[in-house]
């Protein structure tokens, strides 16, 4: 009876696939090719820096790979460096609101 010829419609649930929540078409995306570059100079990082090294710290010892070691260092740096930023800002907002202090 009612046959559509000629027509290309895909499933409701494909064309819903195809967008976000937004309405956003989600064709390609490059946040995602950059992700995979980083993962894989990740990757190459950890298989290049594989040899042990001894660490003391307040009495600690241990010998982690120097990929370990390298990476505990920049996740505590980032983790500083967001609470410097939370700071700063929270300082801020309490010297031009007199009502938060």
């Amino acid at each position: 009876m009612g046959r559509l010829s000629g027509t290309n419609l895909a499933p409701m649930s494909q064309q819903a696939d195809d967008f976000d929540l937004e309405g956003n078409d989600r064709g390609f995306n490059g946040r995602v090719v950059v992700l995979v570059l980083l993962a894989i100079v990740l990757v190459v990082f950890i298989f290049q820096n594989t040899a042990s090294q001894e660490i003391k710290f307040l009495g600690f010892e241990s010998e982690p790979p120097l990929w370990v070691s390298l990476l505990l260092a920049a996740v505590l740096g980032a983790l500083v460096g967001q609470l410097g930023m939370w700071l700063y800002r929270r300082s801020r907002r309490r010297r031009h609101d007199p009502d938060k202090r």
